[in-house]
């Protein structure tokens, strides 16, 4: 089908498809109706093919009544037949409107009407511009006034046609407000689309309006609101109130469209006609609200800051509950003066330092409040007129402060660092790195906590970078790096989500690149301390991908090695109950009031009962990027991505001296850092490899093995050590050269033979035409030549290795110096068929086996990964040691015990009792 469309643009081919468009749409509407591809090649091809100057058959609007009258239309607008569908059949239809408004019909506009959603999703905003087209060339129903929509629609049309026209009624104002979701009109007040303008000539996506998707739109439901408030109907004020219509139209008056605001203030005018003549018990406070906003508005049609508008809409609601504390408070101060003061946060200083025996209360209502309300600069410069940034970072680290106030702050902190300006001014003015700094020095108790805090560097450096790519301060990078790797030692004590593991990773990858680029180096081995990446960091970051993929084996030898370092693994599992338990019995009452936020129906129930077992949920107005654990395939294969560039920065053969002679008298201490430096850097290298051939890009692919050959290859005592472990032919050699393997297998592109492939989705790598992928030669002739490096380096180190391994090795060394890829094929065919060899024998009868050292236990998570690399280390290092007869014989001690302790193959009864006899 995509051949379709490329050949479509040009005249023989557009000939050839007028041709045959009748039988292709015939055809392909009756087989392939319900198919997304379908519909999205006839949207492709509507505007080449109906032209003035053609003349085809089926005309356009024949076609528009084909798909109206298909017998699977209705459970595919109704989306039965799946989103996508229904999406793409929205397109089509769409474009057959606009392409010829012949195709309008009234009869159609009753399913555009039950189909709609009255949301900022794309396939909505599409149906209310088809309504728009409709009604602008005169096919809309007149007698469509007040506007039902959604299934409730489907339902009035369906009763319309069985009774008499004098028997139906118009649809009421109680039932027009019931139709839509109290939760989603509160959600939709706390993240009022503040850039949307008021005519639907133009699909805007979300970032552009600033608000999430699923919000109610109000270029339809501020026209409804008008309708609804003419001065001849019935109106229900107190229902208008509760089920949050006015506080939806509060919010609107911090529009950027100035259409938009003086919808609102003509919805807010026209209520205050109907409060007049009606009775209800809170009539006076939500009249003498409505005037107090009269009273501060100075301009015609002015905006308001998105925190005034807020502060009103939650008051707002408060005036129907006169049983809860906020509502005492609330009354008492706009009794205090008739207007607000439209430039400050209002009752900031009383409700932040309370006094009250429900101070809690009060400090938590004020803090959601500026959380919700932070939205752009008004609202930063609103705030720090009374220095609340200030008084927030204080509060934030005092002993006062609890779990549930601390995540509102960090809230506060993170929309502070959504605009560039208001981040700028929280670096420059306020030290947010060095506070962000001091918070990760603690013991965080709860997961929650980390990933706000992986999520606001994030960010704040997306902010700062901006889409540009800035070049940023070397301090101001340092410093992010720096929370970076604090924020990775957290990892120890709780599970991250792949959510919050790709913002870390983002975040930490950036700014490595940064200072690389700053300082003129790699930043590997040669920065100072906080710039330079650890082996504690590495593994945690590693353990977590570990986790992230249920790898139990690779996490079992990192947790052991991580022992070693004396980091202890202790993640803590926070419930609901332990929440609970953590919370003041007030605070969880407050959550499930300013949380819910809604009631059940139209009598006012409150609707928080059916969630009350949900205390720690954050605000129903913010779409939360952290705590998600279902999470698709392509966000875990960046985490994977990213911890493998993180990798490359780290350079374990440097962190270790050359030799004990600095440490003459530790020369104990010096061999276990060697050991445990050398069990993280294989382990790495084994980890690194096997998802090589995932990798993103072709350079990451070629950058990976350069890095793998400056470990492996290096002429100190660190490489000859690697080397041994990796030639002796123990459960990890052979699952560190089926890595070689198959990475082998990725380069030449050849099926894979021995590689346990992962689980991803490759769906978006392009391909040549004769199947091989499309990848840059010289990255494939570097892969290739470094790789054939690995190999004969590894080769070179076995000891005994037989006419095969000879072999392999001249094939390798006579195309060393050949710049050709032809030749570097075949050199990488002859050494990867040697590898083949060497893995799939149970006997190391082709690589030498050396001295019987290696990591044991690769598939065994109970044994411990750095004991055979002892053995190796201690070996290697004889001559040195001979001067310390002490630890010479502590050593060997060491190394017998190991010896018998680590073993790879499982023995027998008398074999066990032969060697306990000797």
């Amino acid at each position: 089908m995509a051949q379709v469309i490329q050949n479509a643009k040009s005249v023989t081919s557009t000939d050839k498809i007028l041709a045959e468009w009748l039988d292709f749409v015939k055809v392909g509407l009756k087989v392939l109706f319900c198919e997304p591809m379908l519909l999205k090649v006839i949207d492709r091809l509507v505007p080449l093919v109906y032209v003035e100057s053609h003349d085809v058959s089926p005309p356009i609007t024949m076609l528009y009544e084909m798909l109206m009258s298909h017998s699977q239309f209705m459970l595919v607008m109704l989306g039965e037949k799946g989103q996508e569908v229904k999406d793409q059949m929205v397109n089509l239809l769409l474009t057959l409107v606009e392409t010829n408004s012949e195709c309008c019909d009234p009869s159609h506009y009753t399913v555009l009407q039950g189909t709609y959603g009255a949301t900022l999703s794309q396939t909505d905003q599409r149906l209310l511009k088809m309504m728009f087209v409709y009604e602008k060339h005169g096919k809309g129903l007149s007698d469509a006034r007040p506007f039902l929509w959604g299934p409730k629609a489907l339902e009035h049309y369906a009763l319309r046609k069985s009774l008499a026209s004098s028997l139906l009624k118009q649809p009421s104002m109680e039932q027009i407000v019931d139709a839509f979701n109290v939760r989603n009109m509160y959600k939709s007040a706390l993240n009022f689309p503040i850039s949307r303008k008021l005519t639907p000539a133009v699909v805007m996506e979300s970032e552009e309006v600033k608000a999430t998707v699923d919000v109610y739109d109000p270029c339809f439901v501020l026209p409804l609101f008008c309708g609804l408030l003419r001065s001849d109907s019935l109106v229900d004020c107190r229902k208008f109130v509760s089920s949050h219509c006015l506080a939806y139209t509060l919010t609107a008056l911090s529009s950027h469209e100035p259409s938009i605001r003086k919808a609102a203030y003509t919805v807010l005018a026209r209520y205050v006609d109907h409060l007049s003549g009606v009775k209800f018990h809170e009539r006076l406070q939500v009249t003498y609200l409505l005037d107090t906003l009269r009273n501060s508005v100075q301009e015609p049609n002015q905006r308001l800051s998105c925190l005034i508008t807020l502060f009103l809409a939650r008051v707002s609601r408060l005036m129907l509950h006169p049983d809860e504390h906020m509502y005492r408070q609330m009354n008492n101060f706009l009794l205090l003066k008739p207007s607000l003061d439209t430039e400050n946060v209002p009752e900031f200083y009383k409700l932040f330092n309370s006094a009250d025996l429900q101070h809690r209360k009060e400090r938590t209502w004020i803090v959601s409040l500026l959380a919700d309300g932070l939205r752009e600069m008004s609202d930063y410069k609103t705030m720090e007129r009374r220095f609340t940034f200030k008084l927030l970072q204080g509060f934030c680290d005092s002993a006062m402060s609890d779990q549930f106030s601390q995540v509102r702050v960090l809230r506060i902190v993170k929309a502070a660092c959504s605009g560039r300006p208001m981040a700028v001014d929280l670096a420059k003015n306020h030290g947010i790195l060095t506070w962000i700094s001091g918070i990760l020095m603690k013991r965080l108790h709860d997961v929650e906590h980390c990933e706000l805090l992986a999520s606001i560097l994030h960010t704040l450096w997306s902010t700062m970078v901006g889409e540009g790519g800035r070049t940023l301060p070397s301090q101001f990078v340092r410093e992010v790096l720096l929370c970076c790797k604090r924020l990775i030692t957290h990892i120890r004590h709780h599970e991250f989500s792949c959510r919050s593991l790709q913002l870390l990773t983002e975040t930490m990858v950036s700014s490595l690149q940064q200072l690389a680029d700053v300082t003129g180096d790699t930043a590997q081995g040669v920065c100072s301390p906080a710039e330079t990446i650890t082996v504690k960091e590495v593994l945690l970051l590693l353990l977590s991908c570990s986790q992230l993929q249920n790898d139990l084996t690779t996490a079992a030898q990192l947790k052991n090695i991580l022992s070693s370092l004396g980091i202890h693994i202790q993640v803590a599992k926070t419930t609901v109950e332990r929440k609970r338990k953590d919370y003041h019995v007030e605070e969880v009452d407050l959550i499930e009031e300013e949380e819910e936020k809604m009631e059940v129906d139209a009598d006012g129930k409150n609707m928080a009962s059916t969630e009350k077992s949900n205390p720690e949920s954050v605000k129903t107005g913010e779409t939360s990027d952290i705590g998600e654990k279902d999470v698709d395939i392509g966000n875990r294969v960046k985490v994977l991505n990213n911890v493998c560039r993180v990798c490359l920065y780290w350079a374990p053969q440097r962190c270790v001296s050359s030799s004990p002679a600095a440490h003459q008298d530790s020369c104990t201490e010096w061999a276990m850092e060697e050991d445990v430096q050398v069990s993280s850097a294989l382990v790495t290298m084994a980890w690194i490899l096997k998802h090589q051939p995932s990798a993103n890009s072709p350079k990451l692919k070629s950058d990976i093995l350069s890095w793998v050959l400056s470990i492996l290859c290096h002429e100190n005592s660190f490489g000859q050590v690697c080397r041994k472990v990796v030639t002796d032919l123990s459960d990890f050699s052979r699952q560190f050269l089926s890595s070689l393997v198959s990475v082998y297998n990725s380069v030449l592109d050849l099926p894979c033979e021995t590689e346990r492939q992962l689980d991803c989705d490759t769906s978006d790598t392009e391909a040549s035409p004769d199947g091989r992928p499309a990848e840059n030669t010289d990255c494939v002739q570097s892969s290739l030549k470094l790789l054939n490096k690995i190999v004969v380096c590894v080769l070179e180190e076995a000891s005994g290795g037989g006419r095969a391994q000879h072999k392999a090795l001249d094939a390798a060394k006579s195309v060393q110096d050949d710049a050709s890829l032809s030749s570097q094929e075949r050199s990488s065919l002859a050494l990867r068929e040697h590898l083949l060899g060497s893995v799939g024998q149970s006997t190391p009868s082709v690589i030498g086996t050396g001295t019987g050292c290696g990591i044991a236990g690769f598939d065994d998570s109970t044994q411990d990964v750095t004991r055979d690399v002892t053995q190796a280390v201690t070996q290697d290092q004889n001559e040195p040691r001979a001067k310390t007869p002490k630890n010479k014989k502590r050593r060997n001690q060491r190394s017998q015990d190991l010896n018998s302790s680590s073993l790879h193959e499982p023995q027998s009864a008398d074999s066990a009792k032969k060697k306990k006899r000797t």
